[in-house]
């Protein structure tokens, strides 16, 4: 069973035990009420005791017959009762309420290069689909010496450390990978 399952089974536990008790807390106030009512009875004609008998009897005597408890007045009750254990000892519902939390916040880092620099260039090799496989810094320096740019190893490793730091390439180990779903906007400038 999943977390997620457990959860949900709790929750719906939860939300029953919450009808129960609401069920069951209406019907206290009433027997609550209907007592009263019976005391006051029992005491206006002269308890404790009628011609001799004790006041008891004589409620037991006037006393309607219980009622037929229905499925909500049984889990009001069942309801009531948790969560009077809940106030004496917050743990046993702490149980129902705790439940992971994981909150993130996705800040996207938008970058403008321009292609006649080395990181602007290896902006274009992503753009065109390069790394949409593992590519090394040799496959890099390769491609970009094949399109006209001849670079030094550590200018490239610097600018795929850079991209990657920003989050537009990750790190696997047979190279540098463009992330998946990255959004991409080629500009493309006409100078005349």
């Amino acid at each position: 069973m999943t977390f997620k399952e457990k959860y949900e089974n709790l929750l719906r536990v939860h939300n029953t035990l919450e009808l129960a008790n609401d069920t069951l807390s209406r019907r206290i106030d009433e027997l609550l009420a209907k007592k009263e009512s019976l005391d006051g009875a029992e005491s206006s004609l002269g308890a404790p005791g009628l011609r001799g008998g004790n006041g008891a009897a004589a409620a037991t005597k006037m006393a309607p017959a219980a009622p037929e408890v229905s499925d909500e007045d049984y889990f009001d009750r069942i309801y009531r009762y948790i969560k009077m254990r809940g106030l004496k000892d917050p743990g046993i519902l702490q149980i129902l309420e705790n439940r992971p939390e994981l909150r993130v916040t996705v800040q996207r880092t938008v970058i403008q290069l321009e292609d006649s620099t080395l990181a602007g260039k290896v902006a274009c090799l992503i753009s065109k689909g390069f790394f949409d496989k593992p590519a090394g810094v040799a496959a890099t320096q390769k491609e970009l010496k094949r399109l006209g740019s001849e670079q030094p190893t550590t200018n490239v490793r610097r600018a795929l450390d850079k991209l990657n730091e920003q989050g537009f390439l990750t790190a696997e180990a047979d190279g540098f990978q463009a992330v998946k779903g990255m959004k991409v906007n080629l500009i493309v400038v006409t100078s005349g």
